[in-house]
């Protein structure tokens, strides 16, 4: 029976040989479970962080349209300033006016003044020549 003996060998190093593919394939799935796990986690940490730093952004942009909207009601509308800036002009031209008439009154004074002493100069120089005669 040699020949039932090189089978029977044969078998056990097929069986052998099985046993020894099946745990490199459990160990190669094993292996690919566990990358594939690892993977899916680093995934769902990039997610977490993703979301975190979209919300970040978000609440700064929200922070920001704040910010231009307290600005914004600090402003002077534009009919403000404009009618602000008329009453100002109104007021400067105002000024100015009193200003033309204070210094034509003060010419016409100066004015009167150099007359009125011309006419004494005069009266005193017309007494003088009467008194020496």
């Amino acid at each position: 029976m040699p020949n039932g003996e090189g089978v029977l060998e044969r078998i056990c190093r097929l069986e052998e040989r099985l046993l020894s593919l099946e745990k490199k394939t459990e160990t190669s799935i094993k292996t690919q479970e566990d990358a594939v796990a690892a993977a899916l986690h680093a995934s769902e940490k990039a997610m977490l962080k993703a979301e975190v730093s979209g919300e970040k952004r978000l609440d700064s942009v929200n922070e920001f349209r704040g910010q231009l909207k307290d600005q914004a009601a600090t402003f002077i509308v534009r009919a403000e300033y404009e009618q602000a800036h008329r009453n100002l002009i109104d007021k400067t031209s105002d000024i100015f006016s009193r200003m033309d008439k204070l210094e034509g009154s003060n010419q016409g004074i100066g004015i009167s003044w150099g007359v009125l002493l011309s006419i004494i100069g005069v009266i005193a120089i017309m007494i003088d020549i009467l008194m020496r005669k």
